[in-house]
């Protein structure tokens, strides 16, 4: 108070934060806040939202170095305004990748698709070579069976990551024993009906009473 009894307030400077328009998000200051009138060495804090498909790839202060970026809760602070502003934004489409898991076989993607790289909302060709010797019993994208058309596989309308699961099942094949008075048996364990490719098949000859073996021929 002056002595004539007259008052007088403080003046404060204030400064303007220059939000940016652009495609794909919506940028605004955060309830209480006012982009146009910044009190000097205030806080000021805004929120991002990319749209759908999008996300963000950078926020910054035009004319400095590094990022803006937000705490647990999406919002953004500029600590300590001290000089009028503006904000840079920066968003990208995103984009996912298709891992594949199993054995023996091999998946090619069709010419013009990539694993690591397909925008939301995209879709992704693929073909399945075997190893020799397998069959292919399914293919399940994200746990959901695929069918081939002439060999191609889709996934369409892809907005996360993609797991391929592959099941193969080696060739398999029968042994059977031609002849009279005498028969095989498997050991324990083995099939003679589903021998795998590869694999080993152990038996034992029984002949009917009075006869004995004289020769064991393959094939």
């Amino acid at each position: 108070d002056r002595n004539d009894g007259s008052t007088s307030e403080v003046s404060k400077t204030y400064y303007a934060i220059t939000l940016p328009s652009g495609e794909h998000y919506t940028i605004s200051a955060v309830s209480g806040y006012d982009s146009a009138r910044v009190e000097e060495n205030k806080d000021f804090k805004f929120t991002i939202k990319a749209e759908e498909g999008y996300e963000i790839s950078s926020v910054k202060l035009a004319n400095q170095d590094g990022d803006l970026i937000p705490d647990d809760d999406g919002i953004y602070t500029i600590a300590n305004v001290s000089s009028n502003l503006s904000i840079t934004v920066e968003v990208v489409k995103k984009t996912f990748k298709v891992t594949f898991s199993g054995a023996h076989f091999t998946a090619e993607p069709l010419d013009g698709y990539s694993l690591d790289n397909i925008d939301y909302g995209g879709d992704f060709k693929f073909t399945i070579k075997l190893d020799d010797h397998y069959n292919l019993a399914s293919v399940k994208a994200n746990n959901i069976s695929l069918a081939d058309a002439n060999g191609v596989y889709t996934i369409e309308n892809i907005v996360s990551n993609v797991v391929v699961n592959v099941s193969t099942s080696v060739e398999t094949f029968a042994i059977t024993a031609t002849g009279e008075h005498a028969s095989i048996s498997a050991l324990a364990g083995l099939d003679a009906s589903k021998v795998e490719y590869g694999s080993d098949f152990k038996f034992t000859v029984v002949t009917d009473e009075h006869y004995h073996i004289e020769e064991v021929k393959v094939n």
